[in-house]
């Protein structure tokens, strides 16, 4: 019992004595229960705290149309609106908000809503990079709204009979998704659920490449390769690209094989424009690999190595939307995940993948990403040491 007892203490003062690790260990789970926690409450259906922007677009003007927008006005998770900065909304002004604002949603009443044809629809238009975790709730309660609104309108006994028997004959208002026309992909619309989560996924992947560069950094210093590599004929910046072209190299080959066997299994798009994809994601794996160098400058020991990786990639991955959407923050938080080169490189392939964008697009997320690339690695050789 001495022995154990003394062995671990011994133990407990070699990890106390590694305060880097000790900081590490307990404020990490901390952290990601904080940056989730706060993450979850902000958003994410019509439940939420904050009310949905949702722009009315009455096209047909009677009695039921207006019917329907009163009682959507009465749920307190919308926030609905028929003008916009004072101008009545048509369809195509409404697109051009959702292009600047794709938080904001836009239900379109089309003309004749009142006959109740077999095909009459209400159009809810949003960012297609929008996940039907949020979208699915608001159509559902929309479709709620209509429904109620059609058996509890105002209009004449007779005009309400002639509905009902309508409906019971197998006609209804169908409420259907749709994605502004600038973003419409067509018949060629692939399965929105893939399309959105997959990149966060491979983002989120492709960065722990930086544990793997940190060890391997901590394992060739502990042995001294890098002191026999230095009175070799080569200078010190050759022999730190040696060291991160195969972890590039292995990046881009995951980024590779991920959207792959997406495409495989899952039907995944690739989107339009290759060339800005290629581009995106070397860009990408670049800055995960530069963000490697950058936590190599500094860590000391494999258990701060180990601790501050999980800590730094699970925060800013959480904080970037890797795992909930940004839309679904609250605004500080989304505001302060551009600061991480997940969200500009998730903003990117959402452009690419789910709302049909091509080189010209997507260039400032391209040029985002490569600058946190060139920054991880600037800062990360300047404090570099080989011993």
């Amino acid at each position: 019992m001495k022995q154990i007892l003394a062995m671990t203490l011994k133990e407990l003062k070699v990890f106390s004595k590694d305060r880097g690790a000790v900081i590490v260990t307990f404020l990490m789970p901390f952290m990601f229960i904080l940056i989730m926690s706060s993450a979850a409450s902000g958003g994410g259906g019509p439940d939420a705290a904050d009310p949905i922007s949702l722009i009315a677009v009455d096209e047909d003007g009677g009695e039921l149309a207006t019917t329907i927008i009163d009682s959507l006005g009465e749920i307190e998770a919308f926030d609905v609106q028929i003008d916009v900065d004072g101008v009545v909304a048509t369809r195509e002004y409404a697109e051009s908000v959702i292009e600047a604002d794709r938080d904001v949603m836009v239900l379109v009443i089309p003309m004749g809503l009142a006959d109740m044809g077999d095909e009459t629809r209400l159009e809810l238009i949003a960012d297609p990079a929008t996940s039907v975790q949020l979208v699915g709730p608001v159509q559902g309660a929309i479709q709620g709204a209509v429904e109620s609104a059609v058996f509890m309108s105002s209009l004449p006994k007779g005009a309400l009979e002639e509905m009902v028997a309508g409906m019971e004959g197998g006609s209804s208002i169908e409420v259907a998704r749709v994605a502004p026309a600038a973003m419409d992909l067509g018949d060629d619309e692939p399965d929105n659920a893939y399309q959105v989560t997959v990149p966060g996924y491979t983002i989120f992947g492709i960065f722990w490449i930086v544990s793997i560069l940190a060890s391997s950094v901590l394992a060739e210093r502990r042995d001294g390769t890098f002191r026999r590599l230095l009175v070799a004929p080569m200078n010190r910046a050759t022999m730190l690209a040696g060291k991160l072209i195969p972890h590039f190299m292995v990046n881009v080959v995951q980024i590779t094989l991920m959207f792959a066997t997406a495409a495989i299994l899952f039907g995944l798009s690739l989107g339009a424009d290759p060339t800005a994809l290629i581009l995106l994601s070397l860009a990408a794996a670049a800055s995960a690999t530069g963000l490697g160098v950058l936590v190599s400058a500094f860590v000391r020991t494999e258990a701060q190595a180990g601790g501050l990786t999980t800590l730094l990639l699970l925060t800013m991955a959480a904080i970037g939307g890797c795992f909930i959407p940004r839309f679904a923050m609250p605004d500080w938080m989304a505001s302060i995940g551009m600061i991480t080169p997940h969200a500009w490189a998730l903003d990117g392939y959402h452009d690419l993948l789910v709302r049909g964008s091509g080189l010209s697009e997507v260039l400032p997320e391209i040029a985002a990403v490569t600058a946190f690339a060139v920054a991880f690695f600037a800062i990360g050789v300047w404090r570099f040491k080989f011993e």
